[in-house]
């Protein structure tokens, strides 16, 4: 997935990630699930100063924030991206 079809996946659904600073790290999984690092989470909560990288299931009407984990020292390698996916949703877990 591209960077604009990320900014326009959020801000289609509410979230326009660019008005809130640039995307620091994204990365999907079976088209069907983004992790996102970015700084549009100061939107929500002012005072929420730990970084989180969120994950949103790409194939709803809505982003809904699946799961959060701390930003700092976040292993982001695709086998530990998908040991975090939900079991029933990750199709291929041989990768």
């Amino acid at each position: 997935m591209k960077l604009k079809q990320v900014e326009a996946w959020f801000g289609d659904r509410g979230l326009p990630l660019k008005d809130f600073g640039p995307v620091a790290h994204y990365q999907t999984i079976n088209n069907k699930w983004i992790f996102i690092s970015n700084k549009y989470q100061c939107w929500f909560d002012a005072k929420h100063d730990v970084p989180e990288v969120e994950l949103y299931y790409l194939k709803s009407f809505c982003a809904e924030l699946y799961d959060s984990w701390e930003e700092e020292g976040f292993n982001w390698s695709e086998s530990n991206l998908r040991s975090l996916l939900p079991k029933e949703d990750d199709d291929d877990q041989s990768k």
